[in-house]
């Protein structure tokens, strides 16, 4: 698959950038001169402009289809696809469903149409991402009761393009119960998928498979970070807030 002239650029300008900041084992992660951590004394105008052109994907409807989330985007070679979460009101409401669009030139956008079925009383569904698994493109979605993330009854769902990714979506069924992700699966040099997770108690962690079947997974708990001594002598304790208001 041949990435977008455009995304090709960008990505030369990541990788010199990188180069730049890299070049010297004491320089730090930013381009000197140019990025500074204080806002007020970097210098802005002297880092590579691309040029651009702004195109609507998708305009809401206040009350209907106002509230759109959680976008990715994907090229499958001949168009760009994008799928997001589009609720009536907010995120924490049920009623929420995926979208997705597509277009040819990353500019002009045909009109959205729906990925998931209305999901049932009182839950919602959040895209979650895609997964091109062989030959397969899955769109991943997370289902769960409205409130609180997340849900008991959480689950992590795909639905496949069984044709040209504009045609529509047929859902194939719960990938891994308890779960949501944030992100697609990254193939491991042993062939297998893995992916960071959380479950409906906010505790993290990974799922590990894909390989005989795109439901056959199993998970991996991560403990929670521990207090230790730091170089210095000084204690020293990671910590990441589960706040269940967090986004998800």
């Amino acid at each position: 698959m041949r990435a977008p002239a455009a995304l090709l650029a960008l990505a030369s300008v990541v990788c010199l950038l990188a180069a730049a900041a890299c070049s010297r084992a004491e320089t730090p992660l930013l381009v000197p001169g140019i990025v500074d951590p204080r806002p007020d004394k970097a210098a802005w105008a002297g880092l590579p402009r691309l040029p651009v052109e702004r195109g609507v994907i998708f305009r809401g409807q206040a009350g209907v289809s106002g509230y759109n989330i959680h976008n990715y985007l994907d090229h499958d070679g001949r168009q760009f696809v994008v799928m997001w979460t589009s609720s009536p009101i907010n995120e924490g409401e049920a009623g929420s469903r995926v979208m997705r669009s597509v277009s040819g030139d990353g500019v002009t956008w045909a009109p959205a149409s729906f990925i998931t079925p209305r999901p049932p009383a009182g839950k919602r569904y959040f895209a979650r991402g895609f997964w091109r698994r062989g030959e397969q493109t899955l769109a991943l979605v997370s289902v769960d009761r409205e409130g609180d993330f997340f849900g008991p009854d959480l689950q992590m769902l795909a639905f496949e393009a069984r044709g040209p990714v504009d045609q529509p979506w047929a859902l194939l069924g719960v990938m891994s119960a308890n779960t949501i992700t944030n992100f697609s699966p990254q193939k491991l040099p042993d062939g297998a998928w893995l992916e960071s997770s959380r479950d409906s108690g906010m505790r993290l962690g990974f799922i590990k498979g894909g390989v005989s079947a795109w439901n056959a997974w199993s998970a991996i708990s991560v403990p929670p970070p521990a207090s230790r001594a730091a170089p210095s002598g000084r204690p020293a304790a990671g910590r990441r807030w589960r706040s269940r208001r967090s986004r998800p």
